[in-house]
């Protein structure tokens, strides 16, 4: 048969040196061990954009957009490995100061991220009493309406009862007697055991105030009376040496 590919046994048409395609790629493969590459065209220098034109190596800026020179002193890289203008980066501090009141760093203190915002996420005005006091003296705004909300959901108690729970107590923690101010705020602590499915209380179990390490002391211990029990005569071995006995109640 004319015009087939002179390997024994193949029946194919002739692409080029008298073989098929197949074959003769086979064959250049063993003429180019590195493979095969299909032949461009040059670059051209009249087409700076051809895509077969090695890419071009830009030159660095001497300074910035504003004319800021690019010295050692004036060069800030940034993580990513960028360059930036030392002296722009000063500008746009200062004015991120002026913007937020003198304020250096805008998170920290009263009015800080949420100095601009009117209202609360729900929608409640800050402003005036509806600002936390307790929060006001550590420098912050928190909505009062939205933590009476958040408390009677946990607690199922109002703020009335709970501003009446802290006169009871004087202002100090129930256990250890401290006065609740800016280092110790109050907690509410409630018996676990009365609605242990839930992750709320239903108001009835509410026992007291207490700070937050007299309230995080009793839930490491479950609120389990011989473990505390057991604590007291530890303590009271490892203080006077007394050989006591250890007596848990069941």
């Amino acid at each position: 048969m004319e015009n087939c590919c002179l390997v024994e046994g193949c029946d194919s048409p002739t692409h080029a040196r008298d073989m098929c395609q197949p074959h003769y790629r086979q064959y250049r493969r063993r003429l180019r061990p590195e493979g095969l590459k299909k032949p461009g065209p040059r670059p051209d220098p009249s087409k700076p954009y051809s895509k077969h034109r090695p890419p071009r190596q830009r030159e660095k800026k001497s300074s910035c957009k504003y004319g800021h020179e690019f010295t050692a002193e004036n060069t800030y890289i940034d993580p990513t490995g960028a360059r930036q203008c030392r002296t722009c980066r000063a500008a746009r501090a200062e004015e991120s100061r002026v913007r937020n009141g003198g304020i250096k760093n805008p998170g920290v203190g009263y009015g800080g991220v949420n100095r601009a915002k009117t209202h609360c996420k729900r929608g409640h005005l800050l402003a005036g009493d509806n600002l936390l006091p307790s929060a006001v003296e550590k420098g912050k705004r928190t909505c009062r309406l939205c933590a009476n909300l958040r408390r009677t959901r946990l607690y199922g108690i109002t703020e009335e009862q709970y501003l009446q729970m802290l006169v009871d107590q004087n202002q100090r923690c129930s256990i250890c007697k401290t006065e609740f101010d800016g280092n110790r705020s109050p907690h509410i602590d409630h018996d676990h055991s009365c609605c242990p499915e839930e992750k709320t209380s239903c108001g009835k179990c509410v026992r007291g105030i207490l700070c937050f390490q007299c309230n995080a002391g009793l839930g490491k211990f479950n609120d389990d009376q011989a473990l505390l029990e057991a604590a007291i005569v530890y303590l009271g071995l490892t203080t006077r040496g007394d050989q006591l006995t250890l007596v848990v109640s069941p």
